[in-house]
């Protein structure tokens, strides 16, 4: 902000001393427009300051790239966005995503032998869970054809995993991880 004060005529100094802190205020913006008409561009560039010089980043044709600080010295670049560090919220269902967050558990579980045409169950906590959810589950241990795995909601924060032997003899599963992923209903 610019103060002005009541300078007597007597005093050519303070006027002198005035114009002269106007005059060097233009010239450094001279000097900075200039830097920017030095900087040769076409349509689509970008011109930015890398802590010492006005530099150019040129366009990028890709239609997938954006505009990032991950260049030299934080300087911008185009680049992909990374989906495990530049992506955050949920896809919509409109954009090919769930529309909603995905729930998940895991459990070891060790189910033991299983008689042929039998059923053992174990119940996971997923927090969130609710009736009606699209509910996934995996055994790591499971490795015979003839063994199927289902899960369902069973209480409040709680899923209910099924393994059933389809098998004429028994089989022996050990110790493992049980893993459930849970879409929401939408």
């Amino acid at each position: 902000m610019t103060t002005f004060k009541r300078v007597d005529a007597a005093s050519p100094d303070v006027i002198n001393a005035s114009l002269q802190d106007a005059e060097n205020k233009l010239t450094a913006a001279e000097a900075r427009v200039s830097a920017l008409e030095a900087v040769t561009t076409t349509q689509g560039d970008m011109i930015y300051h890398d802590g010492t010089n006005n530099a150019r980043l040129a366009k990028d044709t890709n239609a997938t790239r954006s505009l990032t600080n991950t260049g030299t010295n934080n300087n911008p670049a185009w680049a992909q966005v990374a989906l495990a560090t530049g992506v955050s919220g949920t896809l919509p269902r409109a954009n090919g995503g769930w529309g909603a967050a995905l729930l998940t558990g895991s459990a070891t579980w060790a189910p033991g032998i299983i008689v042929a045409g039998a059923n053992v169950v174990t119940t996971v906590t997923v927090t969130g869970v609710a009736s009606g959810d699209l509910i996934f589950a995996s055994h790591d241990n499971i490795t015979a054809e003839e063994m199927s795995l289902s899960a369902s909601y069973w209480t409040t924060d709680t899923v209910r995993v099924r393994m059933h032997n389809w098998d004429s003899t028994n089989r022996n599963i050990g110790s493992g991880t049980v893993r459930v992923w849970v879409v929401p209903k939408f």
